[in-house]
């Protein structure tokens, strides 16, 4: 279970240029970053990361979960290397979801395509799937557009 002093250090620490491997290692040595931030430990060059006092709540703004919380997407703890931080918005318990799908395709799609595209949405819609990509130009913005029309859930990732 992560505080909310913990996550505010979590979210400081990700403002940082601080690599993945390199968090992790802090979480692991210290069991959070607010012990790393409190402790006098002369831990080589991942001291650069201490930045100053404790964080104020100021800089929490917005929607956002870190790493370790229980709203964090699981599948992101399988990656090599998960964000630190994930803003959002809307509804954050899709990423858990157990079908979740991503269709991408050309830029400059055929009206064949389209088609397809259209017909694998509401297939896959009827059964749930939540729809994931990165909102590229092209099939992966039809495949978020045929979601809203079809009611279904769309996740972009930006």
């Amino acid at each position: 279970m992560i505080d909310k002093e913990e996550r505010l250090f979590r979210l400081m620490i990700s403002r940082s240029k601080i690599t993945t491997p390199n968090f992790l290692k802090l979480l692991k040595h210290f069991g959070s970053i607010k012990a790393f931030y409190n402790s006098k430990e002369d831990i080589g060059s991942l001291n650069q990361f201490k930045l100053g006092s404790a964080p104020d709540e100021k800089i929490s703004t917005g929607n956002y979960v870190v790493y370790g919380e229980g709203e964090y997407p699981r599948l992101l703890y399988e990656t090599p290397y998960p964000p630190i931080v994930l803003f959002y918005e809307g509804d954050l318990s899709l990423l858990n979801n157990d079908k979740l799908v991503s269709i991408v395709g050309t830029r400059k799609h055929s009206s064949y395509g389209s088609r397809i595209a259209r017909n694998i949405v509401s297939n896959l819609s009827q059964d749930k799937f939540v729809f994931v990509s990165g909102m590229a130009l092209g099939l992966d913005t039809l495949i978020h557009r045929y979601s809203l029309e079809m009611n279904a859930k769309t996740i972009a990732v930006l």
